[in-house]
């Protein structure tokens, strides 16, 4: 993602990019075992502590967005409202 975004064209070609990654990421998940469960790991807390920060979170709504043919539509909102969130949350 940071190298695409350096240039104008990279940026424009970034959604697209993400997608590829999306779906690459998709099939190497089926080929893998099964995993055990996150619970039996010595720092499943820090895990869980995490899955709270921000870079996380928006990660999470990428992968997320981009399992409909319109999530590149719909990224930047998803990403914003992440953000807000994270926002709210921190000043809780």
């Amino acid at each position: 993602m940071i190298e695409n975004s350096k240039a104008f064209t990279g940026t424009l070609g970034l959604p697209f990019s993400l997608y590829a990654e999306v779906k690459k990421f998709s099939k190497e998940k089926k080929n893998q075992e099964k995993q055990v469960p996150i619970n039996t790991y010595a720092d499943a807390y820090d895990a869980e502590r995490v899955k709270k920060h921000l870079s996380y979170r928006l990660g999470q709504a990428m992968i997320e967005s981009m399992k409909s043919p319109f999530g590149v539509f719909k990224l930047p909102f998803a990403l914003k409202s992440v953000h807000n969130d994270y926002a709210s949350s921190r000043r809780s």
